[in-house]
């Protein structure tokens, strides 16, 4: 269940909640611009970006799409926060 991102739930989705470690210098330390020319320079990235997204060029937008995508598949069965939401208030 996707309730919210970050902790104060300032963004509304995956897609918008991804691009923001990427830049982050506490995070990640990049910037989009980096992180998409280091994507771009490996073929096989290219290659698949191209094949997913029917681009020439990856741009931040697909990079955002492509890990929401991923964190979306994500499940956590019966972890103590699924229990917590199902109404388990104890640990």
């Amino acid at each position: 269940m996707n309730l919210a991102q970050f902790w104060d739930g300032r963004a509304a989705d995956f897609k918008a909640q991804t691009g923001g470690p990427i830049a982050n210098p506490g995070e990640m330390g990049f910037s989009h611009e980096l992180a998409v020319g280091v994507l771009q320079s490996i073929p096989a990235y290219v290659s698949d970006f191209k094949m997913v997204f029917k681009v020439d060029k990856i741009t931040i937008d697909e990079v955002t799409k492509s890990i929401a995508t991923f964190e979306e598949t994500l499940v956590t069965p019966n972890s103590r926060f699924d229990k917590w939401l199902k109404g388990e208030k104890k640990h």
